[in-house]
């Protein structure tokens, strides 16, 4: 790419021929953005998963997949994700450029025709994720400046932590042990795959507040649409991308779920497990329930996926009784993440 050459950014359509070929290439940008100075700390996705994501009919989330080319060549790449049943003022993009094309106007370009997009779909508040810096060899990641220089605000920090597996069974014996006489009222389910019918419309019902309920920083969110055709088409498309995941739930006496913790695994990096959506309902914390179920489902996880040797998860830096669980389990701390949200007009 020289000085003059004029930067297209063009929304990839997935009924075309080229679609495929194409996407390659921005999956490409994006890995090699995402990997830039973040040894050890990355956690991007595999072509199959994203070229899912963005040619899935999910009824509650649209991702479109756009490409800037320069001299014939894709020099960078972005997504729009726009919430379709709750949320609906709101979109996440993300812009990736390799290093070697930064400072150059791709990303400013990739990002206007993502808030083109929005702005279309009726959305006035832009929420991205950009990691802090520095790079394992003291580089620029990059994304906070960019970010601040678009005009974007933070409003939550996270920090990423990271689990050596596996983790001793003394440990997790102990650590159940010390939880046990708090969650006696409790039955802990544990299982591979999708949610049972008997759970699932409960599970549904309390996975939709993680994010409201988790702390949440100056975000503009609201919960999810609890519906349970929609969680099963979300479980299909994880299939779709290669996801498979281990889940312990803790139900109440009456039946309900209170309390649950995901374990997704992924066939692109089968050596790292994420920790996803661990939440305990409010009416029913101070049981040690959080610390219970993690211990249950890392049991498991190391049973289906022994070939794991890390997990990952991210927590609001805010979130002390949370980190407190994981540092009991031996998560340390390697990378902080701003969440950063732009209002427009």
């Amino acid at each position: 790419m020289s000085a003059t050459s004029t930067v297209r950014v063009e929304r990839l359509d997935p009924a075309s021929t080229g679609f495929d070929e194409a996407a390659r290439a921005w999956h490409g940008v994006y890995e090699a953005a995402c990997r830039y100075g973040r040894a050890g700390r990355a956690n991007t996705w595999s072509f199959a998963h994203l070229r899912a994501g963005v040619t899935s009919d999910r009824p509650d989330l649209v991702r479109h997949a756009y490409v800037a080319r320069a001299d014939g060549e894709v020099v960078g790449g972005g997504m729009l994700s726009l919430p379709q049943l709750d949320n609906l003022t709101t979109a996440s993009p993300d812009v990736w450029v390799p290093v070697e094309g930064r400072r150059r106007g791709i990303g400013r370009a990739v990002h206007a025709a993502l808030v083109a997009d929005a702005v279309a779909a009726g959305r006035s508040v832009l929420q991205a994720a950009v990691h802090e810096g520095p790079g394992e060899h003291g580089e620029d990641l990059g994304g906070p400046g960019f970010s601040a220089a678009l005009g974007y605000e933070v409003a939550l920090v996270e920090l990423q932590s990271r689990l050596d597996l596996p983790v001793p069974a003394a440990t997790l014996d102990a650590l159940a042990a010390a939880a046990a006489p708090h969650h006696a009222a409790y039955t802990l389910r544990s299982r591979q795959g999708p949610v049972p019918d008997d759970l699932v419309a409960s599970y549904v019902e309390l996975d939709a507040i993680v994010d409201v309920e988790a702390p949440s920083g100056d975000l503009d969110i609201e919960p999810l649409h609890a519906d349970v055709d929609v969680w099963r088409h979300k479980e299909r498309e994880a299939a779709a991308q290669g996801r498979r995941n281990v889940s312990t739930a803790a139900v109440a006496p009456d039946g309900d779920v209170v309390a649950l913790t995901e374990l997704w695994a992924n066939d692109h990096e089968p050596e790292r497990l994420n920790q996803w959506s661990t939440i305990v309902r409010r009416d029913h914390r101070g049981h040690r329930l959080g610390l219970a179920l993690k211990v249950a489902n890392h049991r498991l996880a190391q049973e289906r996926f022994p070939e794991a040797r890390q997990v990952v998860t991210w927590n609001a830096e805010s979130n002390a009784h949370m980190l407190a669980v994981n540092v009991d389990l031996g998560f340390r701390v390697v990378e902080r993440t701003r969440s950063v949200q732009l209002r427009l007009g």
